[in-house]
Parts: C-alpha cells; structure tokens; sequence
C-alpha cells in the first residue's frame, strides 16, 4: 500500500512539472500534461497583433484570461486631453500644425498645439496624440471619440 500511494505521488509530480516553451516573438508557454500557461508580451508585430496577459488551461479549460490587445481604444485605459481649454487665457499661433498623416489624408491642428494635446493613461503616464498616433496606441478615430478639434485634408 505505501509503494502505491509513493507511486501516485510520483505521477502527480512529474504530471505538474512545467516546461518552458519559447512559442515565439513575445509569447512564452510553460506546460505540463494537465494544464498550460501561455505569456504574452509582444509588440504589435503582426504575429501576436501586439497582446500582452496570460492565458492558463486546465485540464483542457480555461482558468485565467486576461490576455488583451496593448492598442485596445477602451476609455478606462486612456484618455485624450486638450490642455489648452484647461488653460486660462491660451492663445497660439494661428497657423495649421499638421500632427499625423496617412496614405489619403493629412490631420492638422487649427493652431501650433501639439504638445497640448496628449493621452493620458491609466497608470499615470502621458504622451502627446502626435506620438501616439506615430506609435499606433490610438487611432484618428479616439481624437473625435474624445472631442478633439482638427482639420482633415486630402492629399
């Protein structure tokens, strides 16, 4: 009977020893024969499409799974900020400042304000649309989600 009950225990243990798995550019997956943990913390590469959580399976079922898109457009993840209307007596240079462009259009600014105008994250940190945009963290379509004045030109 103790030979037994030392074999069981045995099997549980090395049923549970993890393996560490390089799965790919971002991505680590430690498993064992019942469950399987997967950690994600890529950039967008166009292979993980920039996720970052974990993921844990059991038994074939999903226990854990906070696995996201880092450049999700979630309003309690970020915010954009005009800082400017915040600002008693702001004035600026009225000229166009063109911030972003892409392949049909450019966006510009109606006045020089690009460093006014930023995204403010949930951990504290902020940048301004400009670097953001460059970064592919938001996209155009959060500047009229969150009220921000530009023009938009075609090309």
């Amino acid at each position: 009977m103790k030979k037994v009950v030392i074999l069981l225990v045995l099997i549980l243990f090395f049923l549970c020893i993890p393996l560490k798995v390089n799965v790919g550019a971002g991505v680590e997956e430690y498993s064992s024969f019942i469950y399987t943990i997967l950690r994600y913390n890529s950039e967008d590469d166009g292979v993980n499409s920039g996720k970052e959580g974990v993921k844990m399976t059991l038994l074939g079922f999903d226990v854990i799974n906070t696995v996201h898109n880092k450049n999700e457009t979630k309003g309690d993840i970020y915010t954009l900020v005009d800082k400017t209307t915040e600002m008693k007596d702001f004035s600026c240079a009225e000229a166009l400042q063109q911030f972003y462009e892409d392949d049909y259009y450019t966006y510009s600014y109606p006045c020089i304000k690009s460093d006014y105008i930023v995204v403010k994250y949930i951990n504290g940190s902020e940048e301004t649309v400009k670097d953001a945009l460059k970064n592919k963290r938001i996209s155009i379509e959060d500047l009229d989600k969150f009220n921000i004045k530009y023009y938009k030109n075609k090309k």
